[in-house]
């Protein structure tokens, strides 16, 4: 009688648990919902790719036409059995919850959806802060969800002021587990790997949504798709070092990749058992047509005992397949490395090489064009055996997935086996060479060379490990220096890539300085570091073409200079000199600048920024597009003063009424130059080109501390079927007297050209601002900005907070990235007035810049005669067009007594 007391209280105590738990969790999910959802981050991410490959035409994934080729898929997948079905749904139906598609019904899944993207939260009335929003909310009812398609708003309504309240008399902290990334003991946002098998299984999307790469894969060209591939395996001092931290960090004292030509796959390596490539390093890949690949790695004693748990079933080897291929989503990875270093069990090897085989299958069906290579380490026996060659002890594997990662201990012998192993996949044999050496050929080091060049003459890819060996084992003061005389080494080993469509922009930052500036403007003076930020770099390391042998003007290694900068973190620094003859000669330099296949079928819109040191340099700029048929070369003058349109024919009429601008008219050619296959333009008007500049900056100032800008519309009939397949800067030795300054100034032997900006964009993305619409009326590319997750000590005046917005995705310039300000406002009285310049610093201070929808700011200190912090987001779009801040949105924090 008394147990089955017990059990019946046991049972009713149970039930009414449940109930409450289930109760309290739809409760909260209706209030979350009535504050309103942020979109899901895999809908943005997909409707970028699909915008980017509307904008360039051309599918991301590299095919055999001379842009490139896609990792051969595996046709040889077999006949999936009852379980494999049964995980594969189950994967559906996770990916379906993650994306908003299926509604969570249980409390695991509320829980989960927890972790989804930042929900603004309130605090309860019963915590001692006090914080409110200034909006009045009529009927106490929030506005519907806004669809899909009202996205891309106008200035006036995007730009709608939101105000926060903070009593300065309680310290209020941040609900942590709400904030959409990891963070460090010290509130600084970093991205982290996954350590065990445990933290795998029980991974689901969300919850760290600043770690996600914004940057599409762009489609890349290559001249020859024939060739060998190139493979880079990034594993340094541990792996996730200070790249780690999401927004950047203060030094420039790190290892910075930049030949980003030279490679064709990137992967992240660490000791970790997952190694997810931090957000800059696949968006610095992604802007380059880089794939960036994770690691999967087991190894020694406890990588035996997760293989032993991990392959005991088929279903247990699935379920880790299912999340591999989620994280590949939802960090944008291109594929994984997988790296089983230790023994395994004999009855295990048919689950290794099902998991393999099946990682394979759904990264190609998920992730078009991915990549699943196997590392040489385990037989077909499951001996933990390296063999440094493809034989017939690791090919089934190989026949399983996308390519091989051999040993670094092979010979000339044992490449000729693999050669004759791999047959017609030659090119997914990837041989490792280690540049620490390490029994590696040529014993690595600056001498690593010599290995690729032992892989080219096999015809065989290679794959390139811990070049972090520069940085780790050579002076850090040089390492710049060091870091090229490497890669300069291992070009002529190394096919130079480019990339294909519009846009193409770059103004040279390397993603790390001591200073930053927006469009000519300081404003920042301090060494940071994000790789984020990373322009496009040039597909040539310091290649000059000189036409006049000694005749010719010098150039001097070309370098990206950290001291001047038009946009971003430097410029190009061009320094030469000019011989007394080159003039009569017909002499002139080519200096290489990009690989790229840009089509000009239609008018393209190129701009070009520079400032020259020497006012008096005897020496005539052209920026030169090489094509890929008569007319050969275009020419477009550079121009320190602009002249006035002349008169304007019926095509440039056409132009005018469908870009705002007409075609650059035809200039005059340097000496000695064929006339069949040249062609030259100036820049446009200064009226134009003024108008234009004002569409980008917001400002028709076109000489901004000494930076140049010059338009050209490229339109031509007898370029119209004609692609850009390079692009260069010429020097040229300008005619007595005929030097592009007009200061009177004796021309000068020595020049110095900082080239800032480079751009070849299609006109259409301007086509909203050159027309007669008022700028209150004109897309606004972000909105919905928010400010949440307070943090605010009263003792030592210092606030943070998560800002948020929402990237509008239907655009055809979309947006690049956010700049960051804040503006003090002191005892403002007049609440109604403008905000910016009105009782404030009438200088805002840029403090970071966003690559997505969210910033973490880092704690302030809020003197006590300031009322009001201002915080504006800049969007920049993929044109380098910045909304002014005047126009920018923005959230003001008001601080009360």
């Amino acid at each position: 009688m008394s147990s089955n007391w017990y059990a019946y209280v046991a049972v009713v105590t149970t039930v009414v648990v449940v109930a409450v738990t289930g109760y309290w969790w739809r409760q909260r999910r209706r209030y979350r919902t009535a504050l309103g959802s942020r979109s899901p981050a895999s809908d943005l991410r997909a409707a970028r790719m699909k915008r980017f490959q509307a904008q360039t035409s051309t599918p991301v994934a590299e095919d055999t036409t001379g842009q490139g080729s896609a990792p051969p898929n595996n046709d040889d997948s077999k006949t999936q059995s009852e379980d494999i079905k049964q995980a594969s749904s189950l994967l559906m139906e996770n990916d379906k919850v993650r994306s908003g598609e299926t509604e969570a019904n249980d409390s695991r899944e509320s829980k989960e959806e927890d972790r989804k993207d930042l929900v603004i939260t309130e605090p309860s009335t019963e915590s001692k802060a006090t914080v409110v929003s200034a909006e009045v909310i009529k009927d106490a009812e929030m506005p519907p969800k806004r669809k899909k398609e009202d996205l891309s708003l106008t200035q006036s309504q995007a730009s709608k002021e939101t105000t926060r309240v903070v009593n300065r008399s309680y310290s209020m902290s941040p609900l942590h587990s709400f904030l959409p990334v990891h963070i460090d003991k010290d509130g600084v946002p970093v991205s982290a790997p996954i350590s065990s098998l445990d933290a795998l299984m029980q991974w689901y999307p969300g919850g760290d949504s600043l770690c996600i790469p914004v940057m599409p894969l762009r489609p890349r060209a290559r001249k020859d798709p024939k060739k060998p591939r190139t493979l880079v395996c990034h594993d340094m001092m541990g792996g996730y070092t200070v790249d780690r931290y999401v927004q950047g960090y203060g030094t420039v004292e790190d290892y910075h990749f930049y030949h980003w030509h030279l490679i064709d796959y990137f992967v992240y390596f660490s000791h970790n058992l997952v190694s997810i490539p931090p957000p800059s390093w696949t968006n610095s890949a992604h802007q380059h047509g880089v794939y960036s690949l994770g690691t999967f790695i087991t190894e020694w004693e406890g990588g035996a005992k997760i293989c032993s748990k991990l392959f005991s079933s088929e279903f247990q080897a699935l379920e880790a397949v299912g999340k591999l291929v989620m994280l590949a989503e939802y960090y944008q990875m291109d594929g994984w490395l997988v790296n089983i270093e230790n023994p395994i069990a004999p009855q295990c090897v048919p689950v290794l090489q099902l998991f393999l085989q099946q990682l394979t299958n759904q990264m190609h069906e998920r992730r078009p064009g991915s990549l699943v290579i196997w590392y040489d380490s385990v037989t077909i026996n499951g001996d933990l055996k390296w063999q440094n060659a493809l034989n017939q002890l690791n090919k089934s594997y190989f026949d399983l997935c996308d390519g091989i990662f051999l040993n670094y201990n092979w010979n000339h012998s044992l490449l000729s086996l693999s050669r004759q192993v791999a047959q017609d996949r030659w090119q997914d044999v990837f041989v490792g060479v280690d540049v620490f050496g390490r029994g590696c050929p040529g014993g690595g080091g600056y001498n690593t060379c010599a290995a690729m060049d032992i892989i080219q003459k096999a015809n065989l890819s290679a794959a390139i490990f811990a070049p972090g060996w520069v940085f780790e084992t050579k002076s850090k003061e040089k390492f710049i220096e060091n870091q090229n005389r490497f890669w300069e080494l291992l070009e002529p080993y190394c096919q130079a890539k480019g990339v294909v469509g519009l846009p193409l922009v770059s103004a040279f930052g390397r993603g790390y300085g001591n200073m930053l500036a927006v469009n000519g403007e300081v404003v920042q003076l301090k060494a940071w570091t994000n790789h984020s930020s990373m322009d496009l770099q040039p597909s040539f390391i310091s290649s000059v073409l000189q036409i006049g042998g000694k005749d010719a003007p010098s150039v001097y290694p070309v370098n990206v200079s950290l001291s001047e900068a038009y946009n971003n973190f430097g410029s190009l620094c061009i320094r030469g000199n000019i011989p007394p003859n080159s003039f009569a000669r017909k002499a002139r330099t080519m200096v290489r600048l990009f690989y790229a296949q840009v089509s000009l079928k239609n008018p393209v819109l190129v701009s070009l920024t520079f400032k020259m040191e020497s006012k008096g340099s005897a020496v005539q700029y052209y920026l030169q597009l090489c094509t890929d048929r008569s007319p050969r070369y275009v020419l477009l003058k550079g121009a320190a003063e602009l002249e006035e349109s002349g008169e304007l024919d019926e095509v440039d009429h056409t132009l005018l009424s469908r870009y705002g601008v007409p075609k650059s008219q035809p200039c005059s050619l340097p000496p000695g130059v064929d006339e069949s296959n040249y062609v030259g333009f100036r820049p446009l008007s200064l009226t134009y080109a003024a108008k234009l500049h004002k569409a980008f900056t917001g400002s028709s100032e076109l000489r901004r501390n000494d930076w140049i800008t010059n338009y050209f519309l490229v339109s031509s009939k007898e370029l119209t079927q004609c692609s850009v397949h390079e692009i260069r800067l010429v020097c040229a030795p300008a005619p007595l007297g005929g030097a592009p300054s007009t200061s009177g100034d004796t021309p000068s032997n020595s020049f110095t050209l900082y080239l800032g900006e480079v751009k070849l964009l299609s006109p259409k993305c301007l086509q909203p601002f050159m027309t007669d619409v008022s700028d209150a009326a004109t897309p606004q590319p972000i909105s919905s900005l928010q400010c949440s997750n307070e943090y605010w000590d009263s003792n030592e005046n210092k606030y943070a907070a998560l800002l948020s917005w929402t990237v509008a995705m239907e655009t055809t310039d979309p947006v690049h990235y956010c700049n960051v300000y804040q503006e003090y406002v002191h005892d403002l009285l007049d609440h109604s007035a403008p905000l910016l310049g009105t009782n404030a610093s009438g200088n805002p201070e840029y403090i970071g810049r966003a690559h997505g929808e969210y910033y973490v700011l880092q704690p302030i200190t809020v003197p006590p005669d300031v009322s009001q912090v201002v915080f504006y987001v800049q969007p920049v779009t993929a044109s380098r067009r910045a909304v002014p801040l005047s126009r920018s949105p923005h959230v003001t924090v008001q601080f009360s007594s």
